[in-house]
């Protein structure tokens, strides 16, 4: 919040520390930097920022086993698991068209991280997870060719999501138009799984 009314830090977060003006925290989050992505969309979602801290610190407890929702961070959150996840929305969205075209995906230590990171989390889930806006990676798959890309993880997280979708489709208590929608995302899945198989 400081930073946006373009007032000195004390106490920069480590992450963002870099950045001294909301202008250089935005080309931090263009070139495709996690961190400053999310505060940005974080900005862009609640624009008194102030009074979301209030809110959080009024609701916040110490006591995990009695609140209603567990929130973290992907670093915080390795190691556990839960019965349901939602994934936020403020993963870099590095599958997107545009971006794929204006990054260099697949040798930046940072980039590669991101994917391990979107692994992470798909993972901590025992029995529903909720993908939000990263479902838009399964309708990418194909596109992109996102079955090269250079981290193991990613290549596994997607072929465990073939997985689960095929439940899906098989499931009769699902609804007809999610079990299509199901079956659209492993074709473009099953097509990669493919490409695995064969070395192409």
């Amino acid at each position: 919040a400081l930073l946006r009314q373009g007032e000195r830090r004390t106490h920069p977060h480590p992450d963002l520390a870099m950045a001294e003006t909301w202008e250089e925290l935005e080309i931090l989050a263009q070139a495709g930097y996690a961190p400053a992505y999310g505060v940005l969309r974080l900005a862009e979602a609640y624009p008194e920022l102030e009074a979301l801290a209030a809110y959080l610190e009024r609701v916040w407890t110490p006591a995990e086993a009695v609140a209603g929702v567990v929130v973290s961070t992907v670093h915080k959150a390795k190691g556990r698991e839960w019965d349901r996840v939602l994934l936020w929305d403020d993963f870099f969205p590095w599958w997107e068209e545009e971006l794929v075209r204006s990054l260099d995906w697949g040798t930046d230590p940072a980039h590669l991280e991101e994917e391990n990171l979107l692994y992470v989390a798909a993972t901590r889930a025992r029995k529903h997870l909720s993908l939000g806006k990263v479902a838009g990676l399964l309708e990418a798959a194909e596109r992109m060719g996102v079955y090269r890309v250079a981290e193991e993880s990613t290549r596994t997280y997607l072929l465990l999501s073939a997985e689960v979708l095929r439940g899906v489709v098989e499931d009769p208590r699902v609804p007809a138009e999610h079990r299509v929608r199901a079956l659209k995302a492993l074709g473009y899945l099953e097509r990669g799984e493919e490409t695995l198989r064969t070395g192409r």
